[in-house]
């Protein structure tokens, strides 16, 4: 049997053990206090901060564009779209069924769009769809508390004061494809994402990265649902947390005089062409119209389906920019170059005479006046006014003159 002294020996011994377990635990948890606190405080602080604040991607507005005369050709407008983030959806199905009432589009066009873009952070907003009315922004506005996840946001939107006056030349914006992406990235060495606006042909295309400025951001304040709370001002409450107002994009001024423009474009009206009007003597062009035309700024609201159609499927294709993508021969343009070179030369006056009869034969082939019958017997003047053909076809100077020009 055990004595009292042995009993209390190892009951002192277990107390010891126990002290000693205690004062382990303890100093574990004191290890990790200093570890989480002191060793990661900055970084852990950084992320408490950053799950209460989110950083939010403020636009750069792209550059305007003025005519020679310094009149305004395009600007910016304000634009609102709805937007869903993914991570904040909560009751998934219940949420995009309002949304799809409110928008009037079919819940599975939405569903649709989620998907396509399913490959994507889910802290990153999805635009549902573009340029809003003022009565579905009050909407979802007013229904913000009922529909986490679902917001609207405000974009720079281009306008265009011209409209299908010159759309070919000034070219259009609209989001940045995946497949453009990578080749976009590397032919211009800029960072794009999905969802750039980018330009897309003309101006807007060849001067993108002049005229798109540097985005910046700003933080705001959320709740556990994603939901804005307030925004941050800009004032380091929060130290390494500070707003970066963005840098718009550079001004350009074309050459392009807007009177020129409009009276080119009018005097095409009905027709399938293009006219370029361009100063002999510094190479600058004053107007370059394609018609039939479009409206550029449907594109950057973001284009409607039936607009679409309307473009495609048109015969004319009024998409084609025919002052550059066409084929045309010189035609009866040529025949004033030759006629001055001829002049200069010496080789006929405006007084020497040709017979046209309608056609000229050269070996097998027949070439033909474009006035059927003949325009008789006319001078170096009434052949370039009456734009007769067989005159440079006939008469022997000026025909040994072409073939000398063109050798």
């Amino acid at each position: 049997m055990f004595g009292e002294h042995d009993i209390l020996k190892n009951y002192k011994r277990r107390a010891e053990g126990i002290g000693n377990i205690v004062l382990v635990c303890f100093a574990l948890i004191l290890a990790r206090l200093w570890f989480l606190q002191i060793y990661k405080g900055d970084i852990l602080r950084k992320f408490s901060i950053e799950n209460r604040l989110r950083k939010e991607i403020v636009k750069a507005p792209r550059g305007m564009v003025f005519s020679r005369n310094n009149e305004q050709l395009i600007h910016n407008t304000p634009r609102f779209d709805a937007v869903v983030t993914p991570q904040y959806l909560i009751n998934k199905r219940d949420a995009l069924e309002k949304l799809a009432k409110i928008l009037n589009i079919p819940i599975k066009r939405i569903q649709r769009i989620l998907s396509k873009n399913s490959s994507q952070a889910k802290y990153l907003p999805i635009t549902i769809k573009k340029n809003l009315s003022r009565q579905e922004v009050a909407i979802i506005e007013t229904e913000n508390a009922k529909l986490p996840g679902i917001a609207v946001s405000s974009v720079i939107s281009r306008d265009y004061n011209y409209k299908e006056i010159g759309a070919h030349l000034v070219g259009y914006i609209s989001e940045i494809n995946k497949r453009q992406l990578p080749r976009l990235k590397k032919k211009l060495g800029f960072d794009y994402k999905l969802g750039d606006s980018i330009g897309q042909a003309g101006l807007e295309e060849q001067e993108d990265l002049n005229l798109r400025g540097k985005d910046g951001y700003h933080f705001v304040e959320v709740d556990a649902k994603g939901r804005i709370r307030s925004y941050m001002p800009s004032d380091g409450v929060f130290q390494g947390i500070k707003n970066r107002p963005p840098v718009p994009g550079n001004n350009i001024r074309l050459t392009i005089d807007k009177d020129l423009q409009l009276s080119a474009y009018n005097a095409l009206e009905g027709k399938v062409g293009s006219a370029v009007a361009v100063d002999i003597n510094t190479g600058e062009v004053l107007a370059m119209v394609s018609r039939p035309s479009f409206d550029p700024s449907q594109f950057s609201r973001g284009i409607s389906t039936d607009y679409w159609s309307s473009l495609v499927q048109n015969e004319k294709n009024p998409l084609r920019h025919r002052a550059i993508q066409e084929h045309y021969a010189p035609g009866s343009t040529f025949k004033t170059i030759t006629a001055i070179a001829a002049l200069e030369e010496g080789l006929v006056d405006e007084s020497t005479t040709a017979l046209c009869k309608g056609s000229f034969r050269l070996g097998r082939r027949d070439f033909h006046c474009w006035k059927k019958n003949g325009h008789g017997n006319v001078s170096l003047v009434n052949a370039i006014s009456e734009s007769c053909d067989n005159y440079f076809y006939e008469h022997k100077k000026v025909n040994d003159f072409i073939f000398c020009f063109y050798e």
